[in-house]
């Protein structure tokens, strides 16, 4: 057992495994089960500093708000699908907003300044969105193939963009 560094270590068959803090359970106890645990709580660690990551989990969580609010409005409540489809957009716009300033950003600072600067971003995304698609469609692309490319180029595009303005 190495107590040097102030953490208690032993090894076992070659490999070492962290027991925690010195005089803390037996050694071993607490520590990640294997090679699969430790590389999951690393993928786990990186995922908590990467904006980026934390950012695209946001997106797919507003997707699935989007979607989940229009099942509920449109299929369970019967609200008319133009109205249930703005309502779930309202849905999904809080959950993205509200995420991305707490969690993908960190952010702090005026919320009317940066939710005003959001809402210019989703107007932008709209109109390049309504531009792009059927543009590259024009040129020959499949609608979907063209909805898919637009949607990943204004996703990295909204990321600096988000970063750099809508957050600081």
């Amino acid at each position: 057992m190495d107590t040097s560094g102030g953490r208690a270590t032993t090894t076992h068959g070659g490999e070492t495994v962290d027991g925690g803090a010195p005089g803390v359970g037996a050694p071993g106890v607490g520590a990640p089960a294997g090679p699969a645990a430790t590389t999951l709580s690393r993928v786990l660690a990186w995922v908590a500093r990467s904006s980026l990551v934390r950012y695209l989990v946001v997106g797919v969580l507003s997707f699935v708000a989007d979607a989940g609010a229009l099942y509920v409005f449109h299929g369970r409540l019967r609200v008319a699908l133009p109205l249930a489809a703005g309502l779930a957009f309202g849905v999904a716009f809080v959950v993205n907003f509200g995420l991305n300033r707490i969690w993908s950003f960190r952010a702090a600072g005026s919320i009317s300044r940066q939710l005003r600067r959001y809402l210019y971003l989703v107007t932008a995304n709209l109109v390049l969105t309504v531009a792009l698609v059927p543009g590259l469609a024009w040129l020959g692309l499949p609608y979907l193939v063209a909805k898919a490319g637009t949607t990943g180029l204004l996703t990295l595009g909204n990321y600096g963009i988000s970063q750099k303005w809508v957050f600081r």
